[in-house]
């Protein structure tokens, strides 16, 4: 099932780690260092960015929705902008 072009399990995930302060796997293709895997705990999520603690910097961080992908289990899930909570 999908929802504006989103598969509901990544929705799912989104949602989740943003109520629970789970910690998620991206690949961000922004930044300094584009197209690395970065371990994020979601602090806020809109329909253009997260707001999130960079767990390798301790920093809290915005990240483009549209600038990155989110591994779920083995498969690369791109999350893409448009996305509405």
């Amino acid at each position: 099932m999908t929802v504006k072009g989103f598969k509901m399990d990544v929705i799912k995930k989104l949602q989740q780690a943003g109520n629970t302060g789970s910690v998620l796997t991206i690949v961000y293709h922004g930044g300094s260092q584009p197209g690395t895997k970065r371990r994020i705990q979601p602090i806020k999520i809109t329909p253009e960015e997260i707001r999130a603690a960079e767990l390798s910097t301790g920093q809290v961080k915005r990240f483009k929705v549209a600038k990155m992908d989110l591994l779920l289990g083995k498969k690369l899930k791109t999350v893409k902008i448009g996305w509405i909570g």
